[in-house]
This record gives structure tokens, sequence and C-alpha cells, in this order.
């Protein structure tokens, strides 16, 4: 008699501790246990009971799925969260931790960034590089720590520049993360970033130079415009000219309008108004080489544009199928990786000097800083009859 009393305490001790947890979230609890007893005392008075380690396997999936539902609700889990910890709890020597990078973090990282005026070609490169490496945590099962972080780095058969650009895109997330995610800080807060402290291959100076980028010769320019001009080309013999006599970035020369000329001190000028840096904003006198051509992509253009462009890319680069142009033209022409349109550029940069222009003149033309605080932050840089004279030491025969 003693016994079922005992019991009975016990059951109702079970069903009060059952409610307690419903009032805490879970559902349903306290008819699942009357369920099971009830089961169970029949089972018993049919002569027919059922194991104890039944009965020990019937409890414990009710105490589960109780915590399961205590968890999801106390702690506001997601569906995907309480999944994760449904199989933390049936099986938990099999169970891989989830990444935590996961989407959410991503898209709220994403969210921040675009508020914040990032370029969205640098957002979704950098995206692109921590969803890979959650991706490896995931498959890995591994913590998210520098020695993680290192073996990742080593599956990868990249340059140590590039890998230095995926630790710049981890530094990036975690910096915002410890900032801005309440969980995230409270997890590593204490912790080192992962992704600082990393060692990488140093390159040798002899490789790093045979891997620079080469700058055109005169000869070299002149053959591949007249290359384009006998492919009837006259857009890339077009970008070949106004680069040649400019040394402008190749989406410098896309963003050119009609509006960009004007006249500085009886000078005609293109003017550079957005550029990768600041000292890119600039302004530089039209070669009379470039006279007709620019009249002529005055008179042509639909949309005030001097150069057409069949589209730009997702994210509005208008020079994108420009230098696919160039790359195939150059590639004919025998040219490998270490000759760009930015090879131009440098062309530019070496005639002016060679011829003797300045360097800060010439800083002034290509829209370089030149490192020295006297030029780049008191000096208010060549006047345009200086930057004139410089750029008539630029000549070229592109009347093939």
């Amino acid at each position: 008699m003693a016994r079922i009393e005992l019991h009975k305490e016990r059951i109702v001790e079970l069903l009060m501790y059952a409610q307690a947890l419903e009032d805490e979230g879970a559902e349903d609890l306290v008819e699942r246990i009357k369920t099971h007893i009830t089961t169970r005392l029949m089972a018993h008075l049919s002569q027919e009971p059922a194991s104890l380690l039944d009965g020990v396997q019937a409890s414990a999936e009710i105490v589960r799925d109780a915590l399961s539902q205590v968890a999801k609700q106390s702690f506001s889990l997601t569906p995907t969260e309480a999944i994760e910890a449904n199989e933390i709890m049936y099986t938990p020597t099999s169970y891989k931790p989830v990444s935590p990078i996961t989407a959410p973090r991503l898209a709220a990282f994403r969210s921040y960034r675009v508020k914040s005026g990032v370029a969205d070609k640098t957002i979704d490169q950098q995206e692109s590089k921590l969803k890979k490496l959650s991706g490896y945590l995931r498959d890995q099962g591994s913590p998210l720590t520098r020695a993680t972080v290192a073996a990742w780095l080593d599956t990868m058969s990249l340059s140590s520049k590039t890998k230095a650009q995926y630790l710049l895109a981890g530094s990036t997330f975690w910096q915002w993360a410890i900032k801005h995610d309440t969980h995230w800080r409270s997890d590593y807060s204490e912790k080192d970033s992962p992704f600082t402290g990393q060692e990488l291959p140093k390159v040798r100076a002899k490789d790093k130079a045979e891997s620079a980028r080469k700058a055109f010769t005169t000869e070299e320019i002149e053959s591949l415009y007249a290359a384009a001009k006998l492919s009837g080309n006259d857009t890339l013999c077009d970008l070949i000219m106004l680069g040649s006599y400019t040394g402008c970035r190749i989406e410098e020369i896309a963003q050119l309008r009609e509006d960009s000329i004007i006249t500085v001190e009886g000078i005609r000028t293109f003017k550079i108004s957005d550029s990768k840096t600041v000292a890119g904003i600039r302004e530089i006198p039209i070669h009379p080489s470039l006279a007709e051509v620019v009249d002529r992509l005055i008179d042509k253009s639909t949309d005030g544009f001097l150069l057409p462009s069949s589209s730009g890319n997702k994210y509005g680069i208008r020079s994108d199928p420009h230098s696919k142009a160039f790359s195939r033209l150059k590639t004919a022409q025998g040219f490998g990786s270490r000759h760009v349109f930015h090879s131009v550029r440098a062309m530019v940069v070496t005639l002016l000097v060679r011829a003797g222009v300045p360097g800060p003149t010439v800083a002034n033309i290509v829209g370089h800083e030149t490192g020295l605080v006297t030029f780049d932050v008191y000096d208010e840089g060549a006047s345009p009859k200086q930057k004139q004279a410089a750029l008539s030491n630029l000549d070229f025969n592109f009347n093939c």
C-alpha cells in the first residue's frame, strides 16, 4: 500500500513538473505523460507488461521532446536551429555542429554593408568567400578557430595574395559580428579573431617579378590598334587611343560622357569625376590627336557616353564588354596574362617618366598619390598647361 502511495506521489510530482514545462512552452506534455502511464497500467493489468527497456525508452522520448520544445521556446530557435537541437538530443555522437557563419548572419551582414555604401561587387565577392568557409566548417564538423582557418586555407591552391583576400573577408565579418551580433559577441568576445596571425607563404622576389604585369611598348600598342582596325572593331580602336593618350583606367574611359569634357584655363579637358581613389578624381587635357575622335564620339553618342557599351554587368560596370574584347584581342596577338589593359596605363607612365616629366606631374595625370605629404596634401598639382606639355610627349602611329 505504501508503495502504491509513493508511486502516486511521484506521478503527481511528474505531472506538476510537466505542467510547469508546458507553461515554459512545451506542448501536450501532460496528456502524453497521462497516456504513457495509462498504457503502462493497462499492460500491467492485462498481465502483458512492457519490458523495463521499453518503459525507459518511452519515458526518455517524452523527456527529450519536452526539452526540445522548451529550448525552442526559451531561446526563440528558428526551424533550422530547432532541428539542430533535436539532432543533438537524439544522436549526440553523430551530430556535426552547424557553422556559426549562418545564412541569417550573412544576410544581416550584407544588409549592414549595403547601408554603409560598400560596393555590390565587394559585398558579393566577400560573401562568396565566407560561404566557402562556412561550408568547410560544416563538412568537417569543426569549430571556428585559428587552426581550422589555417587548415581551410591549406586546402586551396591559391596565391598568398588571394588567400589574404579570404582572410580580409573573414576579418571584416568577425569585426561586424562582434559589434552587432549579440549571440556572436557572447560566444566569441573573449576570443581572438581566427583570421589574424595566419602565416601565408612568402613570395620570392624573383617569382614576384616574373608574374608582375608588364607595360606595353609603343610598337606593341600600335600593333594591337592595327589588329583591332583590321577586325573592324572601331570601338576597340577608340578605347586603345583614349587609353594611350590619357593613361586612364578602363572604367574611367567607359564612364566618360559628353559633359565630362570641360574647358580649364582655355584648354579642353577630360574631367574624371569618379575613380577608385581620391587622387583619381582629376582633370586631363585632351591630347590634340584625340580631338577628332572625341568630336566623332560625341556626334554618334545615343546615351551621352563617349564609348558605346552593349551593357553594363550586374554591378553597372560599363567597361566589362570592352575589357573582354581587349583581352580577346591581345591574346590573339600572342600576349599572355602579364599584359592587360592596365598595361596601357603602365606604358603611359613609363613614356612620360622617360621623357623627363616630373614625378608629381605624372601622378597628377594618371591619378596616383605620390606618397609625399607635400604633394598629396598641400600641392594643388600641375597646371593644365604643364599637363598638356607633358602629354605632348606621347606620340603613336594610329593612322593605319
